[in-house]
């Protein structure tokens, strides 16, 4: 196997980063979803957040994306924003649309 890894001196600040990691994420995705001149898909979204991964490195991106896209859209901030095209071609690409919440 590869080099090892360093070992954690502090778990709750290294418990912290990931989470913070996580949220930057979440955001990034948030702002794609918003400043898309249409809803994207979700291949889409990971092209923009991991432009340069290829091979199984792509596919790791395309499910990193996608478990996002899940997070968020089971806490209510993004929503299918084509679900007519979906009921008549259950094929289709899912769109993401952010939720605008009242």
């Amino acid at each position: 196997m590869g080099g090892s890894c360093p070992p954690i001196h502090d778990f709750y600040q290294r418990c912290d980063e990931i989470r913070q990691s996580h949220f930057r994420r979440l955001d990034r995705l948030l702002e794609i979803i918003g400043k898309a001149p249409e809803p994207p898909t979700i291949d889409q979204m990971a092209e923009q957040m991991y432009s340069h991964q290829k091979s199984f490195f792509a596919m790791l991106a395309l499910t990193d994306v996608g478990s996002r896209i899940e997070y968020l859209a089971q806490r209510g901030h993004l929503a299918i924003a084509n679900l007519d095209q979906i009921e008549r071609d259950p094929t289709a690409a899912w769109r993401y649309r952010v939720c605008r919440h009242a």
